[in-house]
């Protein structure tokens, strides 16, 4: 009896000792990465990211700001007005508008430098990645020391979908294998790198929120959607109005979801490491006109913030951030504003 009692105590005290190790292990802290990089499209590129869609209501400054918006997209580029500072991946911006993965992991090494290049460029779609990934390589190679980066994000698909007509947008298969491809051209270079996808926005649910939303409060540009109408952005994501149209495109978005996840899956069940992860958060995600530039459809730093948060909560360090540093940031970015009034203060007192 007392040996059984004895060997009863030995497996209470395995099975305490076994729970507490996995907990351990499933918390153990991931380490901090040197180099990141970030692919995508415009949203990554952080196009126009410093307006607000609300700005255009001010008489004052309405016609300017949304004219030379739609000059943008009526030349079909609007690389020049890209603020990479403001990306959700990697920006870093001065004024603390947002927060990106960037920012966060130099903050969880102590600001230890993070080496960061930015390859996405408005308007790629999917088959540009392999463009990207060159760039990645390059940058490596003359910036980075030949030293491939350890963490890349992606957000890759609207421009799948963005076509003068449904038929036109990328079929599902062509996106899943450039997504494929790419996931699997970034492990053949090196194996450590870990790489967070976030899925496609719901853009049908962003369209409905946006196309009555005040642009101004006169004119042409009085309606999102009179934006679109003249700007002629985007078609399928804005003014095809057809219902079942408008079907078979939300139905193409979670496609493009479907073939990110079985991508992921994939990995995962030939690979059995935790090195490409996908966000579906971001899908679901509420999304307001409020989180709008000025054209009603790329995001202002308030969008972009929303994107950074949702998709670093799926990340690596997405628990030990809420947990240990959070809230230590935010003091930190407190402060650090207080001192820059006082600064400014001192300032306007000489003068």
């Amino acid at each position: 009896m007392a040996r059984l009692r004895l060997l009863t105590k030995l497996s209470f005290a395995t099975i305490l000792f076994s729970t507490s190790m996995a907990h351990s292990q499933a918390r153990q802290p991931v380490s901090i990465p040197d180099s990141m990089a970030s692919m995508g499209d415009s949203i990554t590129a952080g196009a126009i990211a410093n307006y607000k869609r609300q700005w255009g209501m001010n008489p004052l400054v309405s016609l300017a700001l949304v004219t030379q918006i739609a000059s943008a997209f009526l030349s079909h580029s609007i690389s020049p007005l890209e603020i990479r500072k403001l990306s959700w991946s990697g920006g870093v911006d001065p004024r603390h508008r947002m927060t990106s993965h960037a920012a966060r992991l130099e903050f969880m090494s102590q600001y230890r430098k993070l080496r960061h290049f930015n390859a996405a460029r408005s308007g790629d779609e999917s088959a540009d990645l392999a463009a990207q990934l060159e760039d990645i390589k390059n940058w490596a190679h003359e910036e980075n020391r030949d030293q491939f980066p350890e963490y890349i994000t992606l957000l890759i698909g609207p421009n799948d979908i963005c076509a003068d007509s449904v038929d036109e947008m990328v079929t599902p298969d062509i996106f899943e294998l450039n997504i494929k491809d790419t996931v699997e051209e970034i492990q053949k270079t090196n194996p450590y790198t870990k790489v967070l996808i976030s899925t496609v926005p719901n853009v049908e649910q962003l369209r409905k929120v946006a196309k009555d939303a005040r642009l101004m409060g006169f004119g042409p540009f009085a309606k999102c959607e009179d934006f679109w109408r003249i700007a002629k952005t985007c078609p399928t994501l804005t003014t095809i109005s057809d219902p079942m149209d408008r079907a078979r495109i939300s139905m193409r978005v979670q496609e493009f979801n479907a073939a990110i996840n079985h991508v992921v899956g994939f990995h995962h069940t030939n690979y059995g490491e935790d090195k490409i992860r996908a966000v579906n958060s971001i899908y679901n995600s509420d999304f307001s006109a409020d989180d709008l530039s000025l054209d009603c459809f790329h995001p202002n730093y308030d969008g972009q913030n929303l994107i950074s948060e949702k998709t670093w909560n799926a990340s690596w360090w997405g628990a030990d951030w809420r947990d240990f540093h959070a809230e230590n940031y935010r003091k930190h970015i407190e402060a650090k504003q207080k001192r820059e009034q006082d600064r400014k203060r001192r300032a306007r007192r000489r003068k």
